[in-house]
């Protein structure tokens, strides 16, 4: 058991270095039909069409199909935002908490991510339960953190079932429960997180035991979720 949550311990540090500074704008698929699509946003957007705003503030945030323009964006983003679009809200958020492109206010971006996450962003609530996890610009909150991860998690968030289940490894913000991390851990890898997989695939190699071998010894578990492999 310690050898596992030593070797764990060098893993969790490594791997959630970078996690404090993860939160973006949520990102929209590259196209080759981007100047196409500004234009027919453009349309819709004159109209009062909320998607369509958010849209076109996505393209000029990014520079998709448009010179980047950062007031641009967030006049698009603010107009959809102002119709209670979720997604316009939380990339208005990530600008003001981060002051990317204009000045940074963090109790602006807070207050934007808390309206997002009431409309039922759940890139929202990822993105709190980080903040309120690392103590990025406000203080730290784990029982807070707890609270917003367990929910991203629940729909499935690859991230959020990571940072949960390092945390349910390592004790933090709740009793410590090897069990839990791992079959969270595993959950994670299978719904995409290269960080869990790395995660697991160090684990394995450096220990000589898998998961699966694991969670039989220890909890008596006789068919593991074990399913992200595909070989």
């Amino acid at each position: 058991m310690r050898m596992f949550l030593s070797l764990l311990v060098v893993l969790i540090i490594h791997s959630t270095s970078s996690f404090a500074a993860e939160a973006k704008s949520d990102d929209l698929p590259d196209s080759q039909n981007d100047k196409k699509l500004i234009e027919l946003y453009k349309k819709r957007a004159l109209t009062g069409d909320s998607f369509s705003q958010y849209r076109l503030g996505y393209f000029y945030e990014h520079g998709r199909g448009v010179e980047k323009d950062i007031h641009k964006a967030l006049e698009w983003y603010e107009k959809a935002a102002a119709k209670n679009d979720s997604q316009a809200i939380f990339n208005l958020a990530v600008m003001y908490f981060y002051g990317n492109g204009i000045p940074q206010d963090v109790e602006k971006g807070m207050s934007l991510f808390e309206k997002a996450f009431q409309l039922h962003s759940w890139s929202a609530a990822e993105a709190l339960g980080r903040i309120y996890l690392y103590g990025d610009n406000v203080p730290k909150d784990l029982p807070k953190s707890v609270k917003y991860l367990k929910i991203a998690a629940k729909i499935g968030r690859p991230n959020s079932l990571y940072l949960l289940s390092l945390m349910n490894l390592r004790g933090i913000g709740m009793k410590q429960n090897e069990e839990e991390g791992i079959l969270l851990l595993i959950e994670a890898a299978r719904n995409g997180s290269v960080e869990a997989r790395n995660d697991i695939e160090k684990f394995e190699k450096r220990l000589g035991q898998t998961l699966q071998s694991r969670l039989k010894e220890k909890y008596n578990y006789t068919d593991p979720p074990y399913v992200w492999k595909t070989d």
